[in-house]
């Protein structure tokens, strides 16, 4: 009975959707208009978003949005898990640019990395990151939501940490 009980207990597990505390790399299409993709010669438009564990409260995260006219937002660092079990979710602090004028003391720009039952959503401390001048104001990266759908199997190629080393 026990033994029933685990086996059941394991599969229903299997088909529950993707963790944000799970490896994974989510891919976006984005539509650029032709003059924009080529005058930057982007060969794909798309958007990205990868996790990778590194400890059991820490997640690297590597976050690339890409925006109007070819603007790209890229955000990478290690998050850390936060929330009660089953409710986790990711805060990941950004660093103001060292050439942005920030003030000392203000409130810091977070990104928070949380599921949904249809998708990965990102969302920030709005104003602070406003402040900071996050992406130089060009790519929005509250509310962005990258679906279950465009998750890329692990071991596939996909652009998550392809500028790192493992």
């Amino acid at each position: 009975m026990v033994v029933a009980s685990l086996v059941a207990f394991f599969c229903a597990g299997a088909d529950a959707t993707p963790s944000v505390l799970s490896d994974a790399c989510y891919v976006r299409s984005e539509s650029v208009p032709a003059e924009v993709a080529k005058s930057y010669e982007l060969s794909s438009a798309q958007s990205h978003l990868g996790l990778r564990r590194k400890a059991t409260q820490l997640v690297e995260v590597d976050l690339s949005v890409l925006g109007d006219h070819a603007a790209v937002c890229s955000v990478e660092g290690v998050a850390r898990v936060r929330g009660p079990v089953g409710q986790e979710f990711l805060v990941l602090p950004v660093r103001p640019d060292p050439s942005t004028e920030y003030r000392r003391g203000a409130d810091p720009c977070l990104v928070y990395i949380r599921e949904t039952p249809t998708a990965i959503e990102v969302t920030t401390t709005e104003p602070a990151c406003r402040a900071q001048a996050l992406c130089t104001g060009q790519v929005q990266l509250h509310g962005q939501r990258f679906e279950y759908e465009g998750r890329i199997e692990p071991g596939s190629k996909s652009p998550c940490f392809e500028h790192r080393v493992p």
